[in-house]
């Protein structure tokens, strides 16, 4: 009986919902990143770390956890990390430059880039961050028995990719004094190439375009052609 009292006590509770005030601003189209990062070793459940942007304050993660993931905190702690201080890889001298050793040390004028601000926050329900996918062997490299393919990881390994290739000849570039036109780059990702030939297949009639999506019925009126007409 008093268990039953609890659980119903409990349930209230829950569809009460938080103890708190929660923002009412609506928020169209955010283009703010949040990352939730891997505890140590030694962390309790009840505490998450994420990495927020410059200008979130605990107000705006607390409403953020509670509307997109229906998670109640208690409590948030916030810090800022100083990033130590780095050269920006330029050359005014007009010497001939060694690209390993810019790389490696830099150079041209010093600055500091942008500090990282983090947050803590104290859960009301314990989480148990989920352990990371096994590593692959050989013979399960680039195959459906990958265990990390339900996480996109060739996804995210090409994208990084690229972004290293354009981070290098960006710098290569910078460090040449030469930027080369959008024709002329030597470098084009495999995104692009693909969009070209299908873009070319649509041209050509040899592929139609579809999005597998039924209209409704009184749209299909409007998508058919009329007689004697030339579609474009």
């Amino acid at each position: 009986m008093a268990s039953k009292a609890v659980a119903t006590a409990t349930e209230a509770v829950a569809k009460a919902g938080p103890n708190y005030r929660v923002g009412g601003t609506k928020v169209f189209m955010p283009n703010h990143i949040i990352t939730m990062l891997p505890p140590k070793k030694i962390f309790s459940p009840y505490f998450a770390t994420f990495q927020v942007p410059l200008r979130f304050n605990k107000f705006d993660l607390r409403d953020y956890l509670h509307n997109v993931y229906s998670v109640e905190v208690r409590n948030v702690r916030s810090w800022i990390t100083p990033q130590a201080p780095r050269r920006r890889y330029a050359d005014k001298s007009g010497d001939p430059i060694d690209t390993k050793f810019v790389a490696a040390f830099g150079r041209g004028p010093w600055y500091r880039p942008q500090p990282i601000k983090r947050m803590m926050v104290e859960l009301v329900k314990p989480f148990a961050y989920p352990k990371p996918p096994p590593i692959p062997t050989d013979k399960q490299l680039g195959t459906d028995d990958d265990p990390r393919k339900p996480w996109d990881y060739d996804i995210h390994r090409r994208v990084k990719s690229q972004e290293k290739e354009a981070e290098r000849s960006q710098r290569r570039r910078a460090l040449e004094k030469k930027f080369d036109l959008q024709s002329e780059q030597r470098y084009v990702p495999a995104f692009r190439v693909a969009l070209a030939r299908q873009a070319r297949e649509l041209v050509i009639g040899k592929r139609k375009w579809t999005n597998d999506v039924e209209l409704d019925e009184k749209w299909q009126d409007v998508v058919k052609p009329k007689e004697g007409s030339k579609q474009a």
